[in-house]
């Protein structure tokens, strides 16, 4: 499975539990593609955070959440990219390794 989180899964027969459903995958379109693979097989998944069941409502939910962690993940790498753009600017180590001949403070 790419893209998915496999240790969070842990499996108890056919119903395999995560904390919560956003710890599935950061994209929605992944999420979806692994729910239909697991929905196929006949497994249900079961969150520990999220009481959800099959009415419209879990539905609606369901699909607020994982977009909220999709929307979470998009703005965290940009916060980062802004933070490693900001400490290059200002001529500050962001990690790695340093170029021949200069020492990291």
């Amino acid at each position: 499975m790419h893209g998915a989180h496999h240790t969070r899964f842990s499996c108890d027969s056919l119903k395999p539990c995560c904390v919560n459903f956003g710890r599935i995958t950061c994209n929605r379109y992944d999420s979806a593609f692994y729910r239909r693979q697991l929905k196929k097989n006949g497994v249900k998944l079961i969150s520990v955070l999220e009481q959800l069941d099959d009415s419209p409502e879990s539905i609606i939910l369901e699909s607020v959440l994982e977009g909220m962690v999709e929307y979470y993940s998009k703005n965290l790498a940009r916060e980062v990219m802004k933070g490693l753009q900001e400490n290059a600017y200002q001529a500050k180590f962001n990690g790695g390794i340093p170029p021949l001949g200069y020492d990291t403070l």
